[in-house]
Formats: structure tokens, C-alpha cells, sequence
């Protein structure tokens, strides 16, 4: 059994939120909520991929450093499986989404977080890997 720990706020950045009752797979399917961009290309794994959809809003030495951070992809479980979660939370949720985000559509996750938060997400000029590009802006935007 997974050790459960004290949750006071949950931060969602630049994410495929979990919609309860649903994988990540069927949210793709029919909801739409990866981009025309990202789905077209033929091996995201690449570092090439990584570079023009991850770290679009990045100069070269940080896209390159951001490359040594991230995993492109995970165990296909986590795509396939159905969220655990019964209920969110009853903590404050924030969710910011990057206008230039090349892997999760913006629009999708301004309805998704509408619907499954009922908070506005907060909406800043960047790509999907904020923490990456403007560490210092996100920083700021989450009171840290």
C-alpha cells in the first residue's frame, strides 16, 4: 500500500489533468486534449521533438539542461490506466497553462480545469515546461 502524505495545495503545471473515471487514453481520444502538433509527430522521443515541443520557449543552453531533467515518456500504465483518484481533494487547487504550450492543448485545459476544479487557471506567455524556461516567473506565481 502506497504511504499517503499531508496535502495542502495541489499545483498543476502545464498537465493532462485526471479526470476521475477516465485514463489519459480515453481523455486523448476524445477530448482532445494533446496538440495537432504533438500528435503528428512521428517519434516524440527525440531529442529534436523534445526541443520544438517541450522547450520551444527556451534558448539552447537551457533546453539542453531541460533535456537532462525529463523523461519524454513514461511507463505506458500511465497513460492506459484509469485514475485511482474517487474524489479531488479538499485543498486549494491552482493550474497554470502555457499559452505556447506545444503538447497540451491551452484550450483544453482552460474547459478541463473549469469542469473538474472550478477554479480560473492561471494563464502565462510560455511553453509546456515552465519550471524549465522562467523558473523564476512560476516561482512568483506560486507564492514560493
Amino acid at each position: 500500500m502506497p504511504t499517503l502524505v499531508p496535502v495542502e495545495e495541489l499545483v498543476f503545471i502545464c498537465g493532462a489533468l485526471p479526470d476521475i473515471g477516465r485514463s489519459l487514453v480515453n481523455q486523448i481520444d476524445h477530448d482532445g486534449a494533446l496538440s495537432d502538433e504533438w500528435m503528428a509527430v512521428p517519434d516524440p522521443s527525440t531529442e529534436a521533438a523534445a526541443r520544438r515541443l517541450m522547450f520551444n520557449d527556451c534558448d539552447d543552453a537551457t533546453a539542453g539542461w531541460g533535456l537532462t531533467t525529463v523523461r519524454i515518456f513514461n511507463p505506458p500504465r500511465v497513460y492506459e490506466e484509469v485514475t485511482p483518484l474517487k474524489r479531488w481533494p479538499e485543498v486549494p487547487e491552482t493550474y497554470i497553462v502555457g499559452m505556447q504550450d506545444r503538447i497540451i492543448r491551452p484550450e483544453w485545459s482552460r474547459r478541463a480545469v473549469a469542469v473538474r476544479l472550478d477554479v480560473t487557471p492561471i494563464e502565462i506567455e510560455g511553453g509546456h515546461c515552465p519550471q524549465v524556461s522562467m523558473p523564476e516567473r512560476l516561482a512568483e506565481l506560486m507564492d514560493v
